[in-house]
């Protein structure tokens, strides 16, 4: 703690805003305190996190390069709207304490937990099992994309699955080899597909590994350093190869659709990483940076509303409700959501639209302040907060106990990292996933936990 607190003197000192870096210190600092909670995976706190960084990277990027900060952006107002979207980021991280701060993990499931027998072969078929079904349905997906809503909580899923292998070979020290191996060829096999959902496997992975409350030892600390700086290094190169590998999965066609094989796939990455050397490195970290980052367009849409264009009060949240309660495949004539469109309407800068294979998001805290103004955009935020913690609580404790419930959870992370992300998809997503575990847990999870505890599988 000690060091922390040195480390955040020097920042705040060398840095060219230091107002705005003890904002964004102590903003990190509240969400450290509300959600590194002791025996649970740190499902919460890498989310938060991770919605963090991606309003404050550019200030430790600009402090760090001498760039002034400013000239990050292409808006007026990015220092103010730093200053909201931080204070944006507190009030989330309230909605989400405010839903959980009852919760009280008991002893006796606790005890449980690391105590009660499992078998691991049998963990290892479950996990098996359900990668194979995982694939099945992502073909559903493609033949059958009005089902992508409704399978998507369970296309979800899948990843926190990763809890009962990974778990299960920290507790006992046993199968770390192979546990290593299954994580790397996920990381492999997400590679052939149009997004980078590597990054998604591997922050999975850490999350589940801070359950254990043990502090590193030199030896330990050294390897997570080398791993660090290897996710570090992989997503560099992806940065710098991705267009040039996207265009040759779909075939040079505007669409988010694999059209080669997995060998030629594989061929190409490695060809487009070996030339990724000669790239300029600067460019690329920026551009890693760059996408990480995600204020500008919040920023770019406080210049026009209401200055150009009325606050919506209240219409967007409203359309964001109602599309969830029209499901696609009840309602097959429903609009397709193309986010483009709304920054092309609301910020200053013209992104290309999902015609052009692309989509660029507002982000709900954009959404808020168009919708309700840049004091009463706060209850909404507030209100997301709230529905992503209660949803992880529910999860928890309606689960038959604690393995299944923090296996449940362990993928939530990705849904509570939400800012960039527009209204209609976090309800959606977090919503379809809760209705895929409902069916989880009331048609298989009692039959799988009795399987893996050594009984038969029986419904």
């Amino acid at each position: 703690m000690i060091l922390a607190a040195l480390i955040a003197i020097c920042l705040v000192l060398y840095s060219s805003h230091p107002v705005l870096m003890i904002f964004s210190l102590l903003s990190l600092y509240l969400s450290y305190v509300l959600f590194w909670r002791r025996y649970e995976p740190k499902v919460i706190f890498f989310g938060v996190f991770m919605s963090w960084l991606s309003i404050t990277i550019k200030i430790f990027y600009s402090d760090i390069t001498g760039i002034r900060y400013e000239s990050l952006s292409s808006s007026v107002n990015i220092i103010q709207t730093t200053y909201v979207s931080l204070l944006g980021f507190c009030i989330f991280c309230l909605g989400l304490w405010f839903a959980i701060k009852d919760l009280r993990l008991s002893n006796e499931k606790m005890n449980e937990l690391f105590y009660r027998p499992v078998n691991f072969r049998r963990m290892l078929i479950v996990y098996l099992v359900a990668s194979v079904i995982n694939t099945v349905l992502k073909s559903f997906v493609f033949y059958f994309p009005g089902l992508s809503q409704f399978l998507s909580g369970f296309l979800q899923m899948k990843m926190g699955f990763l809890f009962l292998i990974i778990f299960y070979a920290l507790k006992k020290k046993e199968h770390l080899l192979l546990v290593l191996g299954i994580i790397i060829a996920e990381v492999v096999l997400s590679l052939f597909s149009f997004f980078s959902s590597f990054k998604d496997i591997i922050i999975t992975a850490i999350v589940i590994v801070a359950i254990f409350p043990n502090r590193l030892n030199a030896r330990q600390s050294a390897v997570a350093v080398v791993l660090g700086c290897g996710f570090l290094y992989s997503v560099f190169v992806w940065q710098s190869v991705k267009g040039d590998y996207r265009k040759f999965l779909n075939a040079g066609e505007r669409t988010q659709t694999v059209v080669v094989s997995q060998e030629d796939a594989l061929k190409k990455l490695q060809e487009l990483s070996e030339k990724s050397g000669e790239s300029n490195k600067k460019d690329v970290l920026y551009q890693t940076i760059d996408r990480i980052s995600y204020i500008e367009f919040f920023s770019q849409a406080t210049e026009n509303v209401p200055r150009k264009i009325a606050y919506e009060n209240g219409k967007l949240w409203t359309d964001n409700v109602m599309h969830i309660f029209q499901p696609r495949i009840l309602f097959p004539n429903k609009e397709a959501i193309d986010d483009s469109k709304m920054v092309n309407k609301y910020a200053t800068r013209k992104v290309a639209t999902a015609k052009m294979g692309a989509s660029f998001s507002l982000g709900y805290m954009a959404e808020s302040y168009i919708d309700f103004g840049p004091y009463f955009m706060f209850i909404p935020i507030f209100l997301v907060g709230w529905l992503l913690g209660f949803i992880y609580k529910t999860i928890i404790l309606q689960s038959v106990n604690y393995l299944w419930g923090f296996t449940m959870v362990s993928s939530l992370w990705i849904n509570i990292n939400c800012n960039g992300t527009p209204g209609t998809k976090i309800l959606g997503w977090i919503l379809m996933y809760y209705i895929a575990f409902l069916f989880f847990r009331y048609l298989l999870m009692k039959p799988l936990d009795n399987y893996i505890r050594g009984g038969v599988f029986k419904h």
